[in-house]
């Protein structure tokens, strides 16, 4: 079973579209026009909740996971190639990071992202 729908994005230009996947959990891209050519990564760490994005092109799928629901946190950032699921990289974030929130380029080459730490969820400057 490829699990839960937990979110999903579509390439601007329409070409792919990736799935993320709760229990278990894991991302699926494929091809709009061609859905032999699909992939699927299961993620190896019970208890993580994906989040999604596809270049506007097509041609990188970027997936922020977290552990748990509620606290959001250990998050890791990996970027795919669209078109074979190849892992081109990976990054965690610091431990005391919480809600953390990714955006990628239209092309792909560049990821912005902003969390929490962990201290007080009433300070406005907590955010890095």
């Amino acid at each position: 079973s490829p699990g839960s729908v937990e979110a999903l994005a579509v390439a601007a230009d329409n070409s792919f579209l990736a799935i993320a996947t709760w229990s278990p959990t894991g991302v699926s891209g494929c091809d709009i026009g061609d859905e032999d050519q699909c992939w699927r990564h299961t993620e190896p760490e019970p208890g993580r909740v994906y989040r999604v994005a596809v270049s506007a092109d097509g041609a990188r799928v970027l997936v922020l996971s977290v552990r748990g629901a509620a606290a959001q946190t250990e998050p890791m950032l990996t970027m795919f190639d669209a078109e074979t699921g190849a892992v081109l990289w990976e990054r965690r974030l610091p431990d005391a990071a919480a809600f953390p929130q990714a955006r990628m380029s239209a092309n792909g080459q560049a990821v912005a992202v902003v969390y929490r730490r962990t201290g007080s969820p009433d300070d406005p400057d907590d955010w890095r």
